[in-house]
């Protein structure tokens, strides 16, 4: 009993500093990713590429972007789905190693099939926090309103990231919003 007495000071003492020697988040990167999704009730199983980006300015401006492209064969028929859009958001920095977030975007959907082309544009709403768990680990959960011509989904989704060194990262993601779920392992380059 008394070993255990003079042992768990010690474990508390260890956990404090280790939550308090994790960094806060990076907002300056670029990223690119590999994208799946699943749409609920069918067979179809679109995939491609992402691209993402984004900056601070001074302490607690985000400016970011992002595009993404998936594919899939339906009847025959190639169809690609493609998504564009420009963030402008804040950032609190809630602890040392946890931000808080959120930002409003300019939405741009086109649909191509064959000859065809269909094309939207809308906004979104989004909010979440970042969190470096450890100087190494870091872990993201956000959720997103889109609006789209009239049209509105809310979505949730998570991610996390192992970062090998201050400049790179390799990270998983799963989003899911009404009857589509999508998955994305990405590679990211902070600056």
């Amino acid at each position: 009993m008394k070993k255990i007495l003079t042992i768990l000071p010690l474990v508390a003492l260890s956990s404090t500093s280790f939550i308090t020697l994790a960094k806060s988040p990076n907002w300056n990167f670029i990223e690119g990713s590999y994208m799946s999704a699943e749409i609920e009730d069918t067979e179809i199983e679109p995939d491609g590429f992402g691209i993402s980006g984004s900056f601070l300015v001074g302490e607690n401006i985000i400016l970011g972007a992002s595009y993404g492209s998936i594919s899939e064969e339906i009847f025959n028929t190639d169809v690609d789905l493609n998504q564009g859009s420009a963030h402008l958001g804040y950032r609190y920095g809630a602890t040392e190693s946890t931000d808080i977030f959120g930002t409003v975007s300019y939405q741009y959907i086109e649909l191509e099939a064959e000859s065809e082309s269909f094309d939207e544009n809308g906004y979104g709403l989004h909010a979440g926090v970042r969190s470096m768990l450890t100087d190494s680990f870091e872990v993201v959960a956000q959720v997103n309103y889109i609006d789209i011509d009239g049209e509105s989904e809310t979505g949730l989704g998570a991610s996390a990231y192992y970062h090998f060194s201050d400049n790179f990262a390799i990270g998983a993601g799963y989003a899911t919003a009404d009857d589509v779920d999508t998955f994305t392992a990405s590679l990211r380059l902070s600056f």
